[in-house]
């Protein structure tokens, strides 16, 4: 008897503990200040109707950085807005979140009832599978990560590489590209996969380039990410790679402002400056996002890697940059149909 009444204690004073933590992590949530900041951010205050019988989804999202952040995270919230639309779902989220903060604001998150939560990045794997065990009714998902459990905790995946893998060829292909300088935040398993396909790419239609990769230790620092271009740029890179959305203005002035070229393998910027970049990949987050809702939804979930690629239509190409040749858009097309069918064996580190 005294063992379970201090067992039934110790669990209502880690439940008081963490409802008092509530107010705290309802204020992180910074409102948007720009579209679509005038969504709800919460469903409460949703007014569509779900379009089919189906789970009622709550749905909350954690982010390391800011929401409104130009791609990465603006992208995942957008993924949120299309189930609230289709399926009525309620939607909050909570950014810059830190590495001491994701476990309890998972744990918060569950009690208040959502039933998915998603850590938006690799850094919350440890974070969510520790707190999927504890939750067993709840779904979890680590967006661009690779943490699953086989029950209830999945990770949400591009096919990373296959974008990257034809960059690296129109990158090996291009006149005047001597040396590449590859700039993301860490060296993870996601990045590493996109990172390394480029490499194996570029270097097959030319083994003469030097790649050299930097990585800032944060991706939401602007002047990290633009020092990171420059101290490359002044090492004689004649092409960046990035995949880093803040910071991706002032990397490009960097770039401009050196002459150089430049290509982003998230986001299409070339309405920017099609003259400095050469080609951008586009990874889709939002479509990306709402398909693994529509698996919770729809009854299929399970915890698996999910890997969304070029032929889920989660992943693509902007148009090509002025500095591209008839030739060089042929071969990546050509490359392209080679993914599709999956003719090209590709490095995977991140399942």
């Amino acid at each position: 008897m005294r063992g379970s009444w201090m067992k039934v204690t110790s669990l209502m004073l880690a439940a008081l503990m963490i409802l008092t933590l509530a107010g705290c992590a309802q204020q992180s949530a910074t409102e948007p200040d720009k579209q679509p900041s005038e969504a709800p951010e919460s469903a409460g205050e949703a007014t569509e109707q779900p379009k089919q019988e189906g789970v009622k989804l709550k749905i909350a999202t954690l982010m390391e950085g800011p929401m409104n952040d130009g791609g990465w995270n603006i992208f995942a919230y957008e993924g949120l807005q299309m189930a609230q639309a289709e399926y009525g779902a309620e939607i909050t989220y909570t950014d810059n979140v830190t590495a001491n903060d994701m476990a309890q604001l998972l744990r918060q998150y569950a009690m208040q009832g959502y039933n998915v939560l998603i850590g938006h990045g690799y850094a919350f794997g440890d974070a969510l599978t520790e707190v999927a065990a504890e939750f067993p009714d709840v779904k979890f998902i680590n967006y661009g990560g690779s943490a699953f459990n086989g029950t209830n905790l999945a990770a949400v995946q591009f096919a990373y590489g296959e974008g990257t893998y034809v960059m690296g060829a129109v990158a090996g292909t291009t006149e005047g590209i001597s040396k590449i300088g590859m700039v993301s935040a860490f060296e993870n398993a996601t990045v590493k996969s996109d990172f390394e396909n480029f490499k194996l790419s570029a270097l097959k239609y030319n083994d003469k380039v030097e790649i050299v990769n930097v990585y800032t230790g944060d991706y939401n620092d602007v002047n990290k990410a633009k020092e990171a271009v420059l101290a490359l740029l002044a090492d004689g890179c004649d092409l960046i790679v990035t995949d880093m959305s803040t910071g991706q203005d002032a990397m490009l002035e960097a770039v401009r402002g050196a002459g150089k070229k430049m290509m982003h393998t998230l986001t299409d910027l070339m309405a920017e400056d099609p003259d400095t970049l050469l080609w951008c990949g586009i990874e889709d987050i939002a479509k990306a996002t709402f398909a693994a809702i529509r698996e919770v939804y729809e009854g299929r979930f399970q915890g698996k890697v999910y890997a969304f690629g070029i032929n889920d239509g989660a992943m693509g190409f902007g148009v090509f940059g002025n500095a591209i040749t008839e030739e060089q858009k042929t071969l990546a097309e050509e490359l392209e149909g080679k993914i599709r069918a999956g003719e090209i064996e590709l490095l995977n580190f991140a399942s």
